[in-house]
């Protein structure tokens, strides 16, 4: 798995400068417990070897692409929604994500899987599914 992270990491060196710098700047740490593919904070990229080994390799790319971009854009982590819980918020991230950028081999949420308008700001999202859970 490292191997194939890095062949990824070798092209962004030219083609995506910023998703390679982030990705080099956090650790990268296999995490056999986690249940998504990939995970991000503290400096720490983790990541499930059992999920991403059954991935193809552009679906690989478009998952540490995600979680590259969270990172930049500092959410769920740093910028967290007051009165949100880690689940709109984690949601609110992916919606941002998936309202900007196109993925052609992983599928990620958009405004739309809430009935939510596009071109707004990840709090933005992330507190109106907040209202849409149910209450805690």
């Amino acid at each position: 798995m490292v191997r194939r992270i890095e062949k990824i990491l070798e092209r962004w060196f030219l083609l995506e400068p910023p998703l390679f710098q982030v990705l080099c700047l956090h650790e990268l740490i296999a995490e056999d417990s986690i249940t998504c593919p990939v995970r991000s904070g503290k400096k720490r990229v983790e990541y499930n070897p059992d999920m991403l080994g059954k991935m193809t390799d552009e679906a690989l790319e478009e998952v540490l692409k995600i979680e590259a971009v969270r990172i930049l854009m500092k959410h769920p982590y740093e910028r967290f929604p007051d009165g949100c819980c880690l689940i709109a918020a984690a949601l609110g991230s992916n919606v941002t994500v998936g309202d900007n950028y196109v993925f052609k081999r992983v599928r990620i949420h958009s405004p739309a899987d809430f009935s939510l308008e596009k071109g707004q700001y990840y709090e933005w999202y992330a507190m109106k599914i907040q209202e849409q859970l149910p209450p805690s």
